[in-house]
């Protein structure tokens, strides 16, 4: 017989399964908790952890990916004429405005805004005030200086308004040829001062509302013609590749302003095929690849001369019905907020070339 007694074993075997709790705890905190353990870096996580994403951005920022936080409304630039001038007017982001140009002392006289370009010019279209047949392009600075300098002088004919590249080197012209074998519309581009160009489209039906995206890549444009059985179909393309379509809008509908908002998306206008007096406007929004566009806002008027802010954010447009042959009908100017969905008006014009500056 054992001369051990049952107290004592009891004691032991407590003691013996203390020892073995506190040997597993001190194996998992070694496997499980972050530090220089094994040998490895100080910061390093175990396997099977993801690392962190870091909390700020890698390399340079490029500030055209970042929309700006607008204190106010950025800087626009529109037009207010008349039968006889033109003023263009900037509206600074106070508020403020003053008049950067006027051609009433001119030899020139604008016919119609084109766009603003990166650098802050507004480009235009004049005629000579003793021939009305010879047009030019015309670059027109927008710090008040009241410069004005000839891009293109002797610019050819086109069915559409001609569409400068952003960037000020290229421009985009839609043309028609009437012959047997060739009939239809031409879109190409060419070097703003001139020179060979490139055929970017060809559509027997119609192109217009040519577009240059924001980095003067590529275009946006609208092919086609609007009838109760078939809808206009809107592309991009980069000059030299083939076109993209993007969609085609119902039949019945017709596509009445498309510009680009950013380097993904478009702002188009859809009005009902013979809408000539109804408030039946729509401006809608289309990111590339989409299946259609969807609805920002029911404009209630008719819409003319839609522009973009560089950072995509605010749209503006004149709002108001254009009796027919009268281009210098004014509009309201009205401004929207795509986040805040904020609609501003601003006064009228009548016409609007584009935002300028960050501000």
């Amino acid at each position: 017989m054992s001369s051990r007694r049952p107290g004592a074993t009891s004691t032991l075997l407590s003691f013996l399964l203390l020892v073995l709790v506190i040997a597993g705890v001190a194996y998992v905190a070694d496997q499980t908790l972050p530090g220089n353990v094994g040998g490895g870096p100080a910061d390093s996580l175990p396997a099977g952890i993801p690392s962190p994403e870091p909390t700020s951005p890698v390399g340079p920022i490029d500030e055209d990916t970042l929309a700006p936080a607008f204190a106010s409304l950025p800087s626009l630039v529109f037009v207010r004429s008349d039968a006889t001038s033109t003023l263009m007017v900037r509206r600074m982001g106070n508020g403020d405005e003053s008049v950067i140009f006027t051609d009433a002392d001119e030899s020139i006289r604008l016919t119609q805004v084109l766009g603003t370009l990166a650098t802050g010019g507004v480009v235009a279209l004049s005629t000579s005030r003793t021939d009305p047949t010879a047009a030019a392009l015309v670059e027109i600075a927008s710090d008040g200086s009241g410069s004005l300098v000839t891009r293109r002088p002797n610019l050819p004919l086109s069915t559409s308004q001609p569409a400068v590249s952003p960037d000020g080197t290229r421009l985009a012209l839609v043309s028609f040829n009437n012959a047997e074998r060739s009939f239809g519309f031409t879109l190409a581009v060419e070097p703003l001062a001139g020179g060979a160009g490139v055929t970017v489209a060809d559509d027997p039906a119609g192109i217009a509302l040519v577009s240059w995206s924001p980095d003067s890549r590529q275009l946006a444009y609208v092919q086609g013609q609007a009838t109760a059985e078939a809808g206009q179909t809107v592309y991009t393309v980069v000059p030299g590749n083939e076109p993209v379509k993007q969609f085609t809008i119902d039949p019945l509908q017709v596509v009445t302003d498309l510009i680009w908002s950013d380097l993904t998306t478009l702002a188009l206008v859809l009005e009902p095929l013979g809408n000539n007096a109804q408030s039946q406007a729509r401006l809608m929004s289309y990111r590339l690849g989409q299946s259609a566009p969807v609805q920002l806002l029911d404009l209630g008027g008719k819409e003319r001369s839609l522009a973009s802010a560089r950072d995509g954010e605010h749209l503006a447009f004149l709002l108001g019905d254009v009796p027919a042959g009268q281009t210098t009908s004014p509009g309201t100017i009205t401004l929207l907020n795509r986040t805040t969905g904020t609609v501003t008006s601003l006064g009228t014009a009548t016409d609007i070339a584009g935002f300028v500056g960050t501000e």
